[in-house]
């Protein structure tokens, strides 16, 4: 069963600051979530791995998002 989060629960999930997301998503690219009828995001089980993937790489392997976003893209 496929599973849609709003932001605030991928925030806590990941603990990862809410405007950290947003600015992953606007300045990389990394993630598009889909917006529901009020404009929220709405994000998929894909968007999560790929944020938990974008942490691990940031925080525990010392890359930068930059760097880290770019090699998510080549996985692709």
């Amino acid at each position: 069963m496929r599973r849609l989060y709003n932001i605030k629960m991928i925030s806590k999930l990941l603990d990862l600051p809410a405007v950290t997301i947003r600015q992953w998503e606007n300045r990389y690219g990394v993630i598009e979530p889909v917006r529901d009828e009020n404009g929220h995001r709405i994000y998929s089980d894909q968007d999560v791995k790929d944020l938990r993937w974008l942490l691990e790489q940031t925080k525990h392997n010392g890359l930068s998002i930059k760097h880290a976003a770019k090699l998510l893209e080549e996985q692709r």
